[in-house]
């Protein structure tokens, strides 16, 4: 901070918020957002490369969650649980706000129990773009996953602002030779349907059932936690309350957005595949 203080830069201190209408939206007609970027005369999407415990990967398209005030970002969590509708309005603060180039640290990223409890993980890759859904799709690929892997590609793609696959990009450079092999993902699929309203009730019972043993979770991890009650501070669907100290969670309740694994100070709250999830991933 004190070099670009140094170099001329000004620290933000608008703190104020605006309302924004936007009738070309997929889910996000309207929403609250933080009334600084209606003052900057270039928007630079600058972010890093993570692996996500709810979107699979946090990189440019993610990041423009940013423009959603801190004490508001619960509240849409808990508006929009299902992990496509989410993605979708992610897509829609990328559309309504269209930075100019979007750029993703990958010299040093994140990988394992991301977004902010993962492990460093050195890349050595610096990417950028003037599409954020281009470079991310280029960043699926060098970590490991398809655009099916990732909801916010997929909410880009259904749009039409990506192709189906990295290889119909115009890259400039060898992205192949840049793949990380080793790079940790966390694979959710929460938003997987194995049933809808008009199925019979064997049906409907069996796909529910189905759809919990494949849906990922989050779970304490007993071992680390330190009974600070963030998560139940954090958590829009208040379905985390603290029971001697260790946070307990309504199953019946919690909608998988995963804030509680991402605020998580000690990283103690991860995302918990069930084992037959991990059997079919393998």
């Amino acid at each position: 901070m004190y070099e670009t203080e140094a170099a001329g830069a000004v620290l933000n201190m608008d703190f104020s918020q605006k309302q924004a209408e936007f009738p070309a939206a997929r889910v996000a007609e309207t929403f609250q957002y933080t009334a600084w970027l209606d003052s900057c005369d270039v928007l630079i999407d600058f972010c890093k490369l993570k692996s996500h415990g709810m979107m699979g990967m946090s990189a440019a398209a993610k990041n423009m969650f940013g423009a959603i005030p801190g004490t508001v970002k619960p509240e849409y969590h808990y508006k929009y649980p299902n992990p496509a509708d989410f993605a979708r309005m992610i897509v829609d603060l990328d559309e309504y706000f269209r930075p100019a180039l979007s750029i993703v640290d990958g010299v040093v990223g994140m990988d394992g129990n991301g977004p902010t409890a993962g492990d460093p993980k050195p890349m050595g890759l610096l990417l950028a773009s003037k599409s954020p859904h281009a470079v991310d799709l280029a960043c699926a690929h060098l970590i490991g996953l398809e655009r099916e892997d990732v909801p916010t590609l997929e909410a880009a793609y259904e749009r039409g602002l990506i192709p189906a696959r990295w290889q119909e990009l115009d890259i400039a450079g060898d992205l192949e030779s840049m793949v990380v092999t080793d790079f940790h993902n966390v694979r959710t699929k929460s938003d997987i349907l194995f049933w809808n309203e008009s199925h019979g009730p064997v049906k409907k019972l069996a796909g529910k059932f189905i759809q919990k043993c494949l849906s990922a979770v989050p779970k304490v991890t007993i071992e680390q936690c330190v009974g600070c009650g963030k998560c139940a501070d954090i958590c829009p669907a208040k379905a985390i309350t603290m029971k001697s100290k260790l946070p307990h969670i309504d199953r019946g309740v919690c909608i998988h957005c995963f804030c509680c694994q991402e605020f998580c100070p000690k990283g103690a709250m991860k995302v918990y595949r069930p084992p037959v999830a991990r059997l079919l991933n393998r």
